[in-house]
């Protein structure tokens, strides 16, 4: 299982393949909260095009573990193989460009070596913008459209680089992530929970209110999910495991989460990560190592320390500093539940 770094790490290094040829990596890494920093513009280019054209050009999806195709022009892997006479149980992907993809049974050799990456195996091969599974085009418009709420998974994100590149919406594409693409708070924390954690497939989105994915509210999917889990002492929380931190507003309550106006906000321990701190009266303390999507930080995907300056045992509050924060948002208040 990935760590919240480790999944922090997939967003930094996605790998686009040009319509030119070659490819790019690229960061999807900054702030982005539906609907004051959705870029309307951008979006609905896209999503017209993606109506008018489909999915009309292989996809080469990156999962960390595999590599999956979706090829609308291919009827289905087995068949795909089995015409080309391939040993389909030691397949993966070779691709010297976009014009030169082709799937080959010697494996990841120009693709790895350009890169100077290691090869991964060909996973699932999805027969793409047809028959992808029914109701293809709502599915493809609902991943793209977390996309650019700043919910997208990394796989998510790199599917639409590569088309808004091969429609030429995004002939730089780096530029096109940094107008168009980022994260919100729970779209990193969720994607983290339901791929990262829980190894729900990229194409399973978890945008449901209640899958506790991307786009679960705070206070009514979290909190009630996890609050039995809640940490009423700082002493107690045992840096090894995983917590989520939600913020609490001034009645006390975790914000659910919405606009700007009332966002709230979310983050995730990294597990293992312990410094340690002065406290009061003479006392040691530690700080914990924190990864989140933030407004509070240039880019928003970080990672960084923080304290308890205070808490109350009773209500189950802490007052957090957030080390690396501006200095308006830099202490806040929240509750803790462990998460694994």
């Amino acid at each position: 299982m990935l760590t919240p770094s480790q999944y922090k790490a997939r967003y930094e290094d996605i790998y686009v393949p040009l319509e030119t040829g070659g490819g790019v990596t690229v960061k999807v890494n900054h702030y982005r909260l539906y609907p004051s920093h959705y870029n309307k513009t951008v979006a609905k280019s896209f999503f017209d095009t993606l109506r008018d054209r489909g999915i009309d050009t292989p996809l080469v999806i990156n999962t960390g573990d595999q590599i999956d195709v979706v090829d609308s022009q291919a009827p289905g892997k087995d068949d795909f193989i089995r015409r080309r006479r391939w040993d389909g149980s030691n397949l993966t992907l070779s691709s010297g460009g976009l014009q030169d993809l082709r799937l080959r049974s010697s494996g990841l050799n120009r693709l790895a070596s350009s890169l100077h990456r290691p090869a991964r195996p060909l996973g699932t091969f999805y027969t793409g913008g047809v028959s992808l599974r029914p109701g293809w085009a709502g599915h493809w418009t609902k991943l793209a459209h977390l996309v650019f709420a700043g919910k997208g998974s990394p796989e998510a994100c790199q599917a639409v680089l590569r088309l808004a590149n091969h429609w030429n919406l995004a002939p730089d594409v780096q530029a096109y992530a940094d107008v168009a693409l980022g994260l919100d708070c729970n779209g990193f924390v969720g994607n983290y929970l339901w791929h990262g954690q829980k190894g729900n497939p990229w194409m399973d989105l978890g945008g449901g209110d209640h899958d506790l994915g991307p786009d679960s509210p705070i206070r009514s999917g979290y909190f009630d999910h996890y609050k039995s889990h809640l940490l009423s002492h700082w002493e107690s929380l045992d840096t090894a495991k995983m917590y989520i931190m939600m913020e609490v507003g001034k009645d006390g309550q975790v914000i659910n989460g919405g606009d700007a106006a009332d966002a709230g906000h979310i983050v995730i321990t990294q597990p293992g990560q312990r410094q340690e701190r002065p406290g009061k009266g003479g006392k040691m303390s530690f700080a914990v190592r924190v990864v989140e999507s933030t407004a509070s930080h240039s880019p928003g995907l970080w990672e960084s320390w923080y304290t308890c300056v205070s808490y109350d045992s009773g209500t189950k509050i802490f007052v957090m500093d957030r080390e690396d924060m501006v200095p308006a948002r830099r202490q806040i208040k929240f509750m803790i539940a462990a998460v694994g």
